[in-house]
């Protein structure tokens, strides 16, 4: 089982036909998506065929049932999380552009109730878990103490980190303490103050660490593991992008997935690019979950 820690969100999703530089465009489709980093990199777990189950807490309120209705449907557990009072998703209005550029207007004030499941729920879970999954953006108070408890039980932590945390007093710890940290080039900047890719892989290296992902949008992704300090570069797929929003998402879980299957970091990086290329092509209505079909047609180049 691969679990995960992290937010839940509920997103409007307003396609336009204009480019930023348009200053204005009409909007061509609205629809409604479950979202949020961890949310989006579980159903990617499930739909390729892996065991995926949320570690964390929804709201009791009759109007947020859609939470738990969507995981479900979306083959993700519920088995493990807690029922809590004002515990909704974020909410946010998600903007694609005609270049499948994206922008992202939100209001996260209700993760400031997200908490973990009981003690006993997250024992049983960790007895289960293969990989944990972690949000640091979004992860709550006592996040810290299950990824250590992950560590004695020798479970990867793969992490997604784009900016600071709610939990502060944790934030930095949680990036320091996990396995296979994957992090955008934007923020793993603001973390180290440094620009070159050598040198931000080095110095986000600390002895936790199986590998260090920096990824970077079109320009691919660059990383470094134990055995090899060298910056190695995995380039993109050549596909037509069409939505990217929760792409980066996607690529967690994926990359999840290939881990858990045994494959090596290298391969597992390659078929999480491939897992990215094939969602962010997916037409305007389709169902938002990667292909396994697709994948290994793109691998298959």
């Amino acid at each position: 089982m691969i679990s995960g820690i992290g937010c839940i969100a509920y997103d409007r999703v307003l396609f336009t036909n204009a480019l930023w530089s348009d200053g204005k465009g009409k909007i061509t489709k609205e629809e409604f998506r479950f979202g949020g980093n961890i949310r989006n990199a579980l159903a990617a777990v499930a739909s390729l065929g892996e065991e995926a189950a949320y570690l964390g807490t929804v709201s009791d309120a009759p109007e947020w049932k859609i939470v738990v209705d969507g995981l479900e449907s979306s083959g993700i557990s519920t088995e493990y999380i807690d029922y809590k009072s004002g515990s909704h998703p974020a909410i946010a209005d998600v903007i694609i552009l005609k270049d499948s550029d994206r922008y992202i207007a939100y209001d996260d004030s209700s993760l400031q109730l997200l908490a973990l499941p009981s003690a006993d729920k997250l024992k049983i879970a960790l007895s289960k878990t293969k990989l944990l999954m972690v949000d640091s953006n979004t992860a709550p108070a006592g996040t810290l103490a299950v990824m250590k408890k992950a560590r004695e039980l020798n479970i990867p932590v793969v992490l997604d980190s784009e900016r600071e945390g709610i939990a502060p007093d944790e934030f930095k710890e949680v990036i320091a303490l996990a396995t296979e940290p994957i992090l955008p080039y934007a923020f793993a900047v603001k973390l180290t103050g440094e620009t070159e890719i050598s040198l931000i892989l080095k110095k986000l290296w600390n002895p936790n660490r199986s590998v260090v992902i920096v990824t970077d949008g079109a320009k691919g992704s660059f990383w470094i593991t134990a055995a090899d300090q060298s910056p190695t570069h995995t380039p993109v797929f050549d596909v037509n992008p069409v939505d990217s929003n929760g792409t980066g998402d996607v690529f967690h879980g994926a990359y999840a997935v290939a881990r858990v299957r045994g494959k090596e970091i290298g391969e597992a990086i390659v078929y999480a690019t491939a897992a990215a290329a094939s969602f962010i092509a997916l037409p305007v209505g389709a169902q938002r979950v990667p292909s396994e079909i697709t994948i290994n047609q793109l691998l298959s180049r």
